[in-house]
């Protein structure tokens, strides 16, 4: 992740932060999905849960744990 959305689902979740790099979003891995279309799959629909892996910089593995999408 290089930014944080102000107010976002990544601000309120203790576990997300600048520098993580996302693995799978609900299981399903990001590998040679282009960063463009990231943002379609973690956003999800209204209502929706989510949950991301995530590796962080110093190479620690992390879930932020499922999530209702709020508008």
């Amino acid at each position: 992740m290089n930014r944080i959305k102000p107010g976002g689902f990544a601000e309120r979740c203790a576990e997300i932060a600048s520098g993580d790099v996302i693995e799978s979003v609900g299981g399903k891995s990001c590998r040679g999905i282009a960063q463009s279309d990231l943002g379609d799959l973690i956003l999800g629909t209204e209502g929706s849960i989510v949950a991301l892996a995530l590796s962080k910089p110093d190479g620690r593995k992390a879930l932020a744990q499922p999530a209702l999408l709020l508008p």
